[in-house]
């Protein structure tokens, strides 16, 4: 009932109340028997929703904490019998991996974390968004392709997933494929600054993040254009090429 309790106040953002719940959840699931798989189940989850409670707190040492002590009673239980994959389970990794990726700066320790996240059905875009960033990093070009490939299947339009699949075809050479993705997004912000009703180039890049998204944006075609037309002779190629970084730079100097 506290875990029930517990789901309920947050799904209707009464944290502290939360917090209460999951709590004496978690006390009750410590000396409960038998412990059943579906009772085992909702103790983990109970560990995994109070430490996200923390993690909005920036209690992020205990929230850490939180999500290994549910990682050891899963992998305990599943030592003598095993569970078929679960989504929370998933759920729980990807949030133990986040604190490696985000707080920690431990892309080795995020990136084993978000596999088992995805071993455990838990398969989302931006899991698989920061599992591209993570092999990118590392220069693991193809894997951080089929990463972003797999994270575009539910957002294909994503700017920032645009970006980075420009990107890294682009150390790949794979320059024609980078110039449609960099014009894809080049078109996206135009279109977003003319719903704002602004120019590019009337804002500054310090002052507006999709400025300085576009700013990425501009230059990178640039170069990519600028190297197709070193390697084609192509002069339309090579003017494209000083447009955009003409452009990419004068916002700069805005």
């Amino acid at each position: 009932a506290y875990y029930n309790l517990g789901r309920f106040f947050i799904y209707n953002r009464k944290l502290d109340a939360a917090v209460e719940n999951l709590t004496q959840a978690i006390q009750r699931f410590e000396t409960a028997a038998p412990m059943t798989t579906r009772r085992t189940i909702s103790y983990i989850d109970s560990l995994r929703l109070l430490g996200e409670q923390l993690v909005e707190q920036k209690k992020y040492l205990d929230a850490q904490n939180l999500y290994a002590n549910a990682l050891n009673i899963y992998r305990d239980y599943t030592a003598f019998k095993p569970l078929p994959p679960n989504k929370l389970i998933g759920k729980l990794y990807a949030d133990y991996g986040d604190i490696d990726y985000f707080i920690r700066g431990d892309y080795d320790g995020a990136y084993n974390d978000y596999l088992s996240a995805i071993r455990t059905h838990y398969d989302t875009a931006s899991l698989h968004y920061r599992v591209g960033f993570i092999q990118y990093s590392k220069n693991d070009l193809d894997g951080a392709i089929g990463s972003f490939i797999k994270a575009g299947a539910e957002k294909p339009e994503d700017d920032h997933l645009l970006l980075a699949m420009g990107n890294t075809l682009s150390l790949r050479d794979s320059d024609y494929a980078a110039e449609g993705y960099y014009k894809q997004l080049v078109s996206n912000l135009d279109a977003e600054f003319a719903k704002k009703g602004v120019a590019f180039t009337q804002t500054k890049a310090a002052e507006d993040a999709l400025t300085e998204l576009y700013l990425k944006a501009a230059n990178n075609l640039g170069v990519t254009l600028f190297r197709l037309a070193r390697r084609t002779g192509n002069s339309r190629m090579n003017a494209d090429a000083m447009v955009q970084l003409s452009v990419s730079m004068r916002a700069w100097d805005a």
